[in-house]
Protein backbone atom coordinates (compact mmCIF):
# COMPACT_ATOMS: atom_id res chain seq x y z
CA UNK A 1 0.00 0.00 0.00
CA UNK A 2 1.32 3.42 -0.94
CA UNK A 3 0.50 6.46 1.18
CA UNK A 4 0.26 9.67 -0.80
CA UNK A 5 0.19 13.18 0.64
CA UNK A 6 -2.71 15.32 -0.50
CA UNK A 7 -1.24 18.72 -1.15
CA UNK A 8 -4.29 20.85 -1.93
CA UNK A 9 -5.30 22.86 1.17
CA UNK A 10 -8.22 24.56 -0.64
CA UNK A 11 -9.78 21.21 -1.54
CA UNK A 12 -9.34 20.01 2.03
CA UNK A 13 -11.00 23.18 3.33
CA UNK A 14 -13.97 22.70 1.00
CA UNK A 15 -14.22 19.05 2.00
CA UNK A 16 -14.47 19.98 5.69
CA UNK A 17 -16.99 22.77 4.94
CA UNK A 18 -19.21 20.33 3.06
CA UNK A 19 -18.83 17.65 5.73
CA UNK A 20 -19.76 19.99 8.60
CA UNK A 21 -22.65 21.51 6.61
CA UNK A 22 -23.96 17.98 5.98
CA UNK A 23 -23.68 17.09 9.66
CA UNK A 24 -25.46 20.29 10.73
CA UNK A 25 -28.25 19.74 8.20
CA UNK A 26 -28.77 16.13 9.29
CA UNK A 27 -29.01 17.29 12.88
CA UNK A 28 -31.94 19.48 11.85
CA UNK A 29 -33.93 16.55 10.44
CA UNK A 30 -33.41 17.36 6.75
CA UNK A 31 -33.96 14.33 4.57
CA UNK A 32 -32.44 15.32 1.24
CA UNK A 33 -30.19 17.89 -0.34
CA UNK A 34 -30.55 19.50 -3.78
CA UNK A 35 -27.53 19.21 -6.06
CA UNK A 36 -25.87 22.47 -7.10
CA UNK A 37 -23.86 23.97 -9.95
CA UNK A 38 -21.86 27.15 -9.33
CA UNK A 39 -20.14 29.19 -12.01
CA UNK A 40 -18.34 32.52 -12.07
CA UNK A 41 -18.63 35.19 -14.76
CA UNK A 42 -16.83 38.54 -14.92
CA UNK A 43 -19.76 40.41 -13.34
CA UNK A 44 -21.59 37.70 -11.32
CA UNK A 45 -21.74 34.24 -9.86
CA UNK A 46 -24.47 31.86 -10.99
CA UNK A 47 -25.92 29.21 -8.71
CA UNK A 48 -28.26 26.48 -9.94
CA UNK A 49 -30.07 24.06 -7.65
CA UNK A 50 -31.96 20.99 -8.88
CA UNK A 51 -35.30 21.10 -7.06
CA UNK A 52 -37.69 19.18 -9.34
CA UNK A 53 -41.33 18.62 -8.58
CA UNK A 54 -41.86 21.70 -6.44
CA UNK A 55 -43.72 24.97 -6.76
CA UNK A 56 -42.13 28.38 -6.20
CA UNK A 57 -43.99 28.90 -2.94
CA UNK A 58 -42.71 25.61 -1.45
CA UNK A 59 -39.14 26.82 -0.81
CA UNK A 60 -37.51 29.87 0.75
CA UNK A 61 -34.34 31.78 -0.06
CA UNK A 62 -32.69 33.83 2.67
CA UNK A 63 -29.48 35.84 2.96
CA UNK A 64 -28.10 36.51 6.41
CA UNK A 65 -24.70 38.18 6.67
CA UNK A 66 -22.54 36.17 4.26
CA UNK A 67 -24.73 33.03 4.14
CA UNK A 68 -27.31 32.26 1.43
CA UNK A 69 -29.70 29.46 2.40
CA UNK A 70 -32.40 27.68 0.41
CA UNK A 71 -34.89 25.59 2.41
CA UNK A 72 -38.15 23.85 1.67
CA UNK A 73 -40.10 20.65 1.80
CA UNK A 74 -41.14 18.30 -0.98
CA UNK A 75 -44.33 16.56 0.14
CA UNK A 76 -45.41 13.16 -1.07
CA UNK A 77 -48.83 12.94 -2.63
CA UNK A 78 -50.90 10.34 -0.80
CA UNK A 79 -52.73 7.96 -3.11
CA UNK A 80 -55.84 6.04 -2.19
CA UNK A 81 -54.74 2.73 -3.67
CA UNK A 82 -51.78 0.86 -2.24
CA UNK A 83 -48.94 0.47 -4.75
CA UNK A 84 -46.20 -2.10 -4.54
CA UNK A 85 -42.86 -0.65 -5.68
CA UNK A 86 -40.02 -2.75 -7.03
CA UNK A 87 -37.73 0.23 -6.55
CA UNK A 88 -38.42 3.62 -5.02
CA UNK A 89 -35.90 6.46 -5.32
CA UNK A 90 -38.00 9.62 -5.15
CA UNK A 91 -37.03 11.55 -2.03
CA UNK A 92 -39.54 13.55 0.00
CA UNK A 93 -39.19 15.71 3.06
CA UNK A 94 -37.38 18.82 4.20
CA UNK A 95 -34.22 20.13 2.59
CA UNK A 96 -31.71 22.86 3.25
CA UNK A 97 -28.67 24.03 1.34
CA UNK A 98 -26.39 26.86 2.51
CA UNK A 99 -23.61 28.68 0.67
CA UNK A 100 -21.05 31.12 2.02
CA UNK A 101 -21.11 34.23 -0.16
CA UNK A 102 -17.87 35.98 -1.09
CA UNK A 103 -17.51 39.59 0.04
CA UNK A 104 -17.65 40.62 -3.63
CA UNK A 105 -21.37 39.70 -3.97
CA UNK A 106 -23.85 42.60 -3.97
CA UNK A 107 -26.44 41.05 -1.63
CA UNK A 108 -29.10 43.67 -2.45
CA UNK A 109 -29.17 42.72 -6.15
CA UNK A 110 -29.51 38.92 -5.96
CA UNK A 111 -32.16 37.59 -8.36
CA UNK A 112 -33.81 34.17 -8.49
CA UNK A 113 -35.78 32.31 -11.14
CA UNK A 114 -37.38 28.85 -10.95
CA UNK A 115 -38.20 26.99 -14.15
CA UNK A 116 -38.35 23.30 -15.14
CA UNK A 117 -37.21 22.15 -11.69
CA UNK A 118 -34.06 24.31 -11.64
CA UNK A 119 -33.69 27.24 -9.25
CA UNK A 120 -31.26 29.75 -10.80
CA UNK A 121 -29.76 32.53 -8.72
CA UNK A 122 -27.82 35.44 -10.17
CA UNK A 123 -25.36 36.77 -7.60
CA UNK A 124 -24.00 40.04 -9.03
CA UNK A 125 -20.59 41.24 -7.99
CA UNK A 126 -20.16 44.72 -6.58
CA UNK A 127 -19.29 47.37 -9.14
CA UNK A 128 -15.85 47.76 -7.59
CA UNK A 129 -15.16 44.03 -7.98
CA UNK A 130 -16.50 43.97 -11.56
CA UNK A 131 -14.30 46.90 -12.59
CA UNK A 132 -11.28 45.28 -10.95
CA UNK A 133 -11.87 42.07 -12.95
CA UNK A 134 -12.46 43.90 -16.25
CA UNK A 135 -9.23 45.91 -16.08
CA UNK A 136 -6.45 43.66 -17.28
CA UNK A 137 -2.86 44.66 -16.70
CA UNK A 138 -0.36 43.50 -19.29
Amino acid sequence: MTLMRWNNPLAVSRLFDEMFNDMAERGQDYTWRPLANISEKDDRYELELAIPGMKKDEFNISVEKNMLTVTGERKEEKKEEHEEYTRREFVYGKFSRSFTLPESVDRDKIKADYNDGILRLQLPKTEKETLKRLVKVS
